[in-house]
């Protein structure tokens, strides 16, 4: 069950299809598969949310304040402008006031998915915010809707250089951040994650460092508190229920994390954002 205030939309195998003609020849290709999508007010408590993840977002915001830092470079995000990122980008989140924040979590089949790691401004946006805004906030799901987030995703996508899509390089920490990413209920000791990488602890350590800026368990303990902030946003679970899938020994445990992240208790969270 979801509340009413941020509602998550599961999009299951809906897909749109790309033909290409090259040559007088026409070939299809598979196109973007939706995550999920939903709209949420994001502020302070933004930045301390962990946003490497594996899988394409576009970014929407309705009014100015937001920022993004990649690589020594700041991205504002502009009122009613699209930024596509690729996946496994780390970038910091700046938001020092209260912005509606439309984002949407996609896939790329292979023959898109070659793209380096970046923030990728897409430009305006081409459809009204209260058009696409206002379903998500409601939870309306009807095929028109859908039609248009997967038009939105594809006009963004359209606006990037087709030679970027040549030049991106696999992360060495790929195959550890989407196991992350499914089980960070379980064991993510350095060791476990040496096992699932293949790494010595001082080889993942150090790409961890070089990938995201920080430790391996540094990364676990920020993605364990995203996902429980997305949790108490998007769902009725208990906070029991939630430190318990999101790999918190107890309630104590979460609730000294939780509050040493967002300067806030869970419950408190929970309710600044219904």
């Amino acid at each position: 069950m979801y509340n009413n205030r941020a509602v998550r939309i599961r999009y299951g195998y809906f897909r749109v299809f790309y033909v290409y003609f090259t040559d007088m020849s026409r070939s299809i290709v598979t196109g973007p598969e939706i995550s999920y999508a939903d709209v949420v007010k994001i502020g302070p408590c933004w930045e301390t949310e962990e946003h490497l993840r594996p899988v394409w977002k576009l970014y929407w915001n309705h009014s100015d304040g937001a920022v993004l830092e990649h690589k020594d470079r700041a991205y504002p995000l502009k009122a009613d402008h699209l930024f596509l990122i690729a996946p496994l980008t780390h970038y910091v989140p700046r938001c020092p006031v209260e912005v509606n924040h439309l984002y949407v979590h996609f896939y790329l089949p292979g023959e898109l998915a070659r793209m380096p790691q970046g923030v990728w401004p897409a430009g305006p946006s081409p459809y009204n915010w209260k058009d696409l805004a206002r379903p998500l906030e409601k939870g309306i799901k009807t095929y028109n809707h859908q039609a248009r987030l997967l038009a939105l995703v594809c006009h963004g996508i359209s606006t990037l250089s087709g030679t970027l899509f040549d030049k991106g390089e696999a992360s060495p920490l790929n195959e550890v951040i989407i196991w992350l990413e499914n089980n960070i209920g379980k064991n993510c000791s350095n060791r476990r994650l040496g096992e699932i990488s293949g790494f010595s602890p001082d080889t993942l350590n150090r790409y961890f460092l070089k990938e995201t800026g920080m430790s391996p368990q540094v990364y676990v303990r920020r993605l364990r508190v995203s996902k429980a902030a997305t949790l108490l946003r998007r769902t009725l679970l208990s906070v029991d229920e939630i430190a318990e899938q999101c790999g918190f020994c107890d309630r104590a445990h979460f609730h000294k994390v939780f509050r040493a992240a967002a300067n806030r208790t869970p419950v408190k969270f929970r309710d600044e954002h219904r």
